[in-house]
This record gives C-alpha cells, sequence and structure tokens, in this order.
C-alpha cells in the first residue's frame, strides 16, 4: 500500500546508485550490480504509473532509466 510519489522517489534514488556504479563510484544499493539496480528502479517506476498513469514526470524518469539501462 505505498504511494505513487513513495515508488517514484525510490525509483529515483535507484536510478541514482545506478548512475554512480556506471561511473565507477561506490554506491549504497543492496544491488550487486548496475543492472540489477536499474531494473529494481525500473520495476519502482511501472508501479508509480500503476498507482498514477496520468503522472508525466515518471513517465520521464523511466524513460530515462530504461535509456541508461540499455
Amino acid at each position: 500500500n505505498t504511494s505513487a510519489p513513495a515508488h517514484q522517489m525510490r525509483g529515483q534514488r535507484l536510478t541514482k546508485h545506478a548512475a554512480a556504479m556506471r561511473e565507477g563510484m561506490p554506491s549504497a544499493a543492496r544491488h550487486a550490480t548496475r543492472l540489477e539496480c536499474q531494473d529494481a528502479a525500473n520495476d519502482a517506476f511501472l508501479r508509480a504509473l500503476a498507482l498514477a498513469p496520468s503522472d508525466g514526470d515518471t513517465w520521464y524518469d523511466l524513460g530515462t532509466s530504461l535509456f541508461f539501462a540499455g
């Protein structure tokens, strides 16, 4: 029962961790690889969109996350 904004914030936080991993910097994320972290971010954005499908900011965040996931 988490809100859409909470899922979006989690996705943004995970995207930042994945970006740090991509740059070779240490990250506090519990995911072993950058792709696992990016997948978790994508999942968080999709959960947010399931709750608030018209939120353009979340769509943008998901698109950016998918781009960096390859």
